[in-house]
């Protein structure tokens, strides 16, 4: 079964488009794990440059394989929380896709 993991990063004085990089620096990490066969899917990111604070999504079978992503990104993390993604009538759904 596939989770999505929301994966926070703060960067004390990173800006937008440092954040943005490492943005990009994840979904390449997902995509080179993909090539692998590595189940695990690049959901979203969102950049806060005011707070230097990058979010991510992913989906993966287990926590570790989404972790995994930003370690091969070369990208720390503070928290890795399970998410569940919420329809706008706000509903729970499954996959993020």
């Amino acid at each position: 079964m596939v989770e999505a993991y929301l994966i926070e990063h703060y960067r004390a004085g990173a800006d937008v488009e440092e954040l943005s990089r490492s943005a990009a620096q994840v979904r390449d990490a997902v995509a080179g794990m993909q090539r692998e066969g590595i189940q695990v899917h690049h959901v979203s990111s969102t950049v806060v440059g005011g707070d230097s604070y990058l979010a991510s999504v992913l989906e993966a079978p287990e926590e570790g394989i989404a972790c995994e992503a930003f370690h091969r990104a070369g990208i720390s993390y503070e928290r890795v929380s399970p998410a569940i993604s919420m329809s706008s009538d706000g509903a729970a759904g499954g996959d993020m896709r």
